[in-house]
This record gives C-alpha cells, structure tokens and sequence, in this order.
C-alpha cells in the first residue's frame, strides 16, 4: 500500500498546480462519517472507517484533495459502491477527490446502483461544472 501511495505522490507532483487534479478509483478504503465537516471528508460517509481509510484520507489532507463522496446527502444506496459476492455486505470503496480549490465545482457524486457494469461494484459518477478563464 505504501508503493502504491508514493507512486501516486509523485504522479500528483508532476502536475502543474494550475491544472485541475481529480482522482478516482477502487481504493478499498472504507472513508466513513467524520465526526464533523472537514475539507477532506465530509460527514455523509457510509460505514466505519478502517485502516486504509485512515490512510487515503491522510493522502488526501496532505495533497488538498477533497473526498466528494462523502460531501453530498443521498439515500444509502447511492451511497454504497461495492457489494458483496452474498448481498449482504455493502461499502463505499470507491472514491472521487478533487482539489480544494475546484471542489465547489462538484454539483452531486452519487452512485446508479441500476447500471449493468457486470461487476460487483456499482457505477460511481460525479457531476462537475467548471467555469473557465479565456
């Protein structure tokens, strides 16, 4: 896990600081509900947090990258993105982040739990609009 964070520690500083960063994918860490608001994770999170959750949110504060998922009130089942094999075991794994400082140009991230992706995960999307300079 530690290889796989400092690869993408370098990856992010090789991009210019005027370009927007957004970073997704299946991290397999469990985010949860902060306590309380935060730039990193907001408190609409599904489930409890474990240790690799702990670990992409310390990524994340440390590069002012900001966890959508957990910014916007939805149902649960737009919450959750991986299901188990059983049906029975739900958890929000995946994740969108954004920069700080284009965060506010996340109007919903949400999951369509009705998407046929032929997976055990469900499709993640993020509706982003952004304003540009000429």
């Amino acid at each position: 896990m530690d290889g796989f964070y400092d690869s993408l520690q370098e990856t992010l500083e090789s991009i210019p600081n005027r370009d927007i960063k957004v970073l997704m994918g299946d991290t397999n860490a469990i985010v949860g509900k902060a306590l309380h608001s935060c730039e990193t994770d907001g408190v609409h999170g599904l489930g409890e947090r474990n240790n690799r959750g702990d670990a992409y949110v310390d990524f994340c504060k440390a590069n002012n990258l900001a966890i959508t998922n957990t910014s916007f009130t939805h149902h649960p089942r737009r919450l959750y993105t991986w299901t188990s094999p059983d049906g029975k075991t739900r958890n929000q794994i995946d994740h969108i982040a954004i920069s700080f400082k284009w965060r506010s140009s996340v109007k919903d991230t949400r999951t369509l739990p009705g998407a046929d992706c032929n997976t055990d995960h469900q499709l993640l999307i993020s509706q982003i609009k952004v304003h540009l300079k000429k």
